[in-house]
């Protein structure tokens, strides 16, 4: 849980980059589970984790279009950032954690 931000955007980006540093922390673990095996019970853990996460977020920031139902806000943003982190994973070396933080904050249009 992250509690000490003013909006929803900036919220999920710090989400990302805790979950890439735990990541890189982690690269052999993950590597192995995910992508040597493509192991789609951790993938799909990853994403529940984080999509109530987000859901429970949505109910506290109140900086995105209401209009739009959060479980489609989260269907859409969470495989996202996960895809993301796995194409981290498969190629640690060709972006830093800051890069992608930074490609998806001008992606993000919460």
């Amino acid at each position: 849980k992250i509690e000490e931000f003013n909006n929803i955007k900036d919220y999920y980006l710090e989400v990302v980059k805790r979950l890439l540093n735990h990541f890189k922390s982690n690269i052999e673990v993950y590597s192995s589970i995910i992508k040597n095996n493509n192991n789609s019970v951790s993938f799909d853990m990853l994403k529940e984790i984080i999509s109530n996460d987000f859901l429970s977020a949505l109910d506290r920031f109140r900086d995105f279009d209401n209009s739009i139902p959060k479980k489609i806000i989260v269907s859409y943003y969470v495989p996202a950032v996960i895809t993301v982190c796995l194409e981290y994973l498969y190629n640690p070396n060709l972006y830093s954690e800051d890069d992608i933080v930074k490609y998806l904050d001008k992606l993000i249009v919460i």
